[in-house]
């Protein structure tokens, strides 16, 4: 792998979907509507810092969060409006990316991750958006306000695309 396409890769992982914006590509697994946790490091942050305030309340316990549940179709949306340029759509199959991974693996492989990740994500009738009543925020004293269209507008001028 060329350190360009570890960049590129990083860079898909830190904005959720794989968009290529020097292409003003982005490729979409199965409908693109199925809706996942994202999460900033930002709030991540925020919801460690409120487990760490509140020992007793959090001792031996699991917990999730999301800053918010979003699909790559919204994600995708979000960016278009905020860039005005039309992306191109490649769709990909979630039970090809899932078989592909799992081939990557088998030979020990370790980019089998990324496959791997979007067929979890991303595939139809997934499921792994978190339930309102799942998010851990409220119990440790975190405020659940961030905004998909905030973050990924933060991102693409990070990016320099905006």
């Amino acid at each position: 792998m060329t350190r360009e396409t570890y960049k590129m890769r990083n860079q898909a992982i830190e904005r959720g979907i794989a968009i290529n914006h020097k292409d003003k590509s982005v490729k979409l697994v199965d409908s693109g509507n199925e809706k996942w946790q994202a999460s900033t490091l930002t709030h991540i942050a925020k919801v460690v810092a409120g487990i760490l305030k509140h020992p007793a309340k959090t001792a031996n316990q699991y917990f999730e969060t999301a800053s918010f549940n979003v699909s790559q179709n919204e994600i995708i949306a979000i960016v278009e409006e905020l860039t005005g340029t039309k992306y191109t759509v490649t769709k990909a199959s979630s039970a090809e990316l899932q078989s592909l991974g799992e081939e990557k693996l088998a030979k020990g492989d370790f980019s089998a991750f990324g496959p791997l990740l979007e067929a979890y994500n991303y595939g139809d009738g997934k499921n792994h958006a978190l339930k309102a009543e799942d998010f851990v925020d409220s119990s440790v004293g975190v405020a659940t306000d961030e905004d998909v269209k905030t973050v990924i507008k933060k991102s693409l001028v990070k990016a320099g695309v905006i």
